[in-house]
């Protein structure tokens, strides 16, 4: 798990982060990087953009067996539901215009 209680995220319009160069990139490049390129219209639709929402909890769902990921913005809580932690931190990387590192490769090879 990457993201844990204390990771901050602010959504905005779009999935494509403003800093991001869009030299040299297609009409359709463009357009693919806009909000309605994401799986997760569902999710974003739940936040209020240009708010800075902090995770404040992780749990388990007892009656879905999803994971409630609560983020609150210090007035809202808003909990979310993901069907697993690597969709649930998708969503978060995307939303942060971050990659989550492969933590796969430490555990391989390991001699000690």
């Amino acid at each position: 798990m990457h993201y844990i209680a204390g990771t901050q995220i602010k959504l905005s319009g779009k999935t494509i982060s403003p800093k991001k160069s869009l030299q040299g990139l297609t009409g359709a490049q463009i357009r693919k990087l806009s909000t309605g390129a994401t799986v997760f219209q569902k999710e974003r639709e739940q936040f209020t953009p240009d708010r800075t929402y902090t995770l404040i909890r992780v749990c388990k769902d007892r009656e879905s067996e999803n994971l409630i990921y609560t983020f609150s913005d210090g007035i809202d809580i808003t909990p979310v539901l993901f069907p697993d932690v690597n969709t649930a931190e998708t969503f978060i990387s995307e939303i942060k215009n971050e990659s989550i590192p492969d933590y796969s490769g430490v555990y391989i090879n390991r001699t000690d």
